[in-house]
């Protein structure tokens, strides 16, 4: 399965770093990507090799061309840490992946 981790990796704000262990669990069954963005980018990556999860890197692009990133995912991960439905969220539902 592909997993899409599309948020700004900010662990404060965004939780990225929840993400990472939760897919540390389910290694063996995901293909993880992540988009290079976000001040805690090179600790998520730190986080996810420690953990034994290998993820995909995938450069960060604009608005229009997201949707592709969105489309080749089967699922779209956003904000762990915020309590609100998200841009990425509404971004990926649109796009028909949630």
């Amino acid at each position: 399965m592909k997993v899409l981790i599309a948020a700004n990796c900010n662990w404060k704000v965004k939780g990225t770093d929840i993400a990472i262990y939760a897919l540390s669990r389910l290694k063996s069954e995901v293909d993880a990507y992540i988009i290079h963005y976000g001040r805690d980018f090179a600790r998520t990556l730190a986080l996810a090799d420690s953990l034994g999860l290998s993820l995909n890197v995938l450069p960060k692009t604009s608005h229009q061309e997201i949707r592709e990133y969105y489309w080749n995912a089967d699922v779209v991960l956003g904000s762990f840490g915020a309590g609100a439905i998200g841009m990425v969220a509404l971004e990926a539902i649109a796009c028909g992946n949630q």
